[in-house]
């Protein structure tokens, strides 16, 4: 991270970061204009995203204007973040490690699917169902009962 912040100081970025290849689109009605994909554009220069929905919200802020509103947002966002320097470290050094390959779709068709109903009483079955397990688990490897409890609960708690 910090040799390719120092490369962008440099006026060497070029080639160094993700080019949003896959952002591109010939139809867009400035976005070839103003090389805002590919290598050595404005999205290479400017993405320091470790996420692909990182990557995704930097594209979308490139392709479409934003609006007064949107703006004033983002900036109350970054005076927030300006003064937690330790944060912003953190999330440097974490990021550079663990770059995440969750699909944002599929995270959203996720959470925009319905809610999953559990039957009346579940939350009140599933301890004890829990309970009996490690009580008939723990009976077997005393040798106090024959796996046979054990395997009963494990078969209802299927």
């Amino acid at each position: 991270m910090a040799r390719l912040e120092g490369r962008r100081i440099e006026g060497k970025w070029t080639g160094s970061g993700d080019s949003g290849e896959r952002f591109r689109n010939p139809a867009h009605v400035y976005a070839e204009d103003l090389d805002l994909f590919g290598k050595g554009s404005l999205f290479e220069l400017l993405s320091t995203a470790r996420t692909r929905a990182g990557e995704d919200t930097l594209a979308r802020w490139l392709l479409a204007p934003s609006s007064k509103d949107e703006v004033a947002a983002r900036h109350v966002a970054v005076e927030e973040l300006r003064s937690l320097l330790d944060l912003r470290e953190d999330l440097a050094v974490i990021g550079a490690t663990v770059r995440s390959n969750l699909n944002p779709d599929a995270t959203a068709a996720w959470g925009q699917a319905p809610e999953v109903r559990f039957p009346a009483g579940a939350q009140y079955i599933a301890p004890l169902f829990g309970a009996a397990m490690v009580i008939s688990f723990a009976l077997y490897m005393a040798d106090i009962f024959t796996r046979t409890p054990f395997l009963a609960v494990l078969f209802l708690e299927m």
